[in-house]
């Protein structure tokens, strides 16, 4: 679980930095994934499996757009 958080971030720090919408889901996939580990519930956490959908659809999506001005 926590390999797949890590993937996740990753793809999203790559494009975060001229990204909004990429920055905007690394924060609330961050704490998200935090407070669930935090509280030993990560695995029936639907939030943060739906952030980390999210983050694969954003990322991917960021590439091809132009940076943020």
């Amino acid at each position: 679980m926590a390999t797949l958080i890590a993937l996740a971030l990753a793809m999203l720090a790559a494009t975060a930095d001229h990204d909004l919408a990429s920055r905007s889901l690394f924060c609330c996939l961050l704490f998200v994934s935090l407070v669930s580990m935090a509280h030993g519930r990560a695995s029936r956490e639907a939030a943060l499996f739906a952030f980390i959908g999210c983050a694969v659809g954003v990322s991917r999506s960021a590439r091809g757009r132009a940076p943020a001005k």
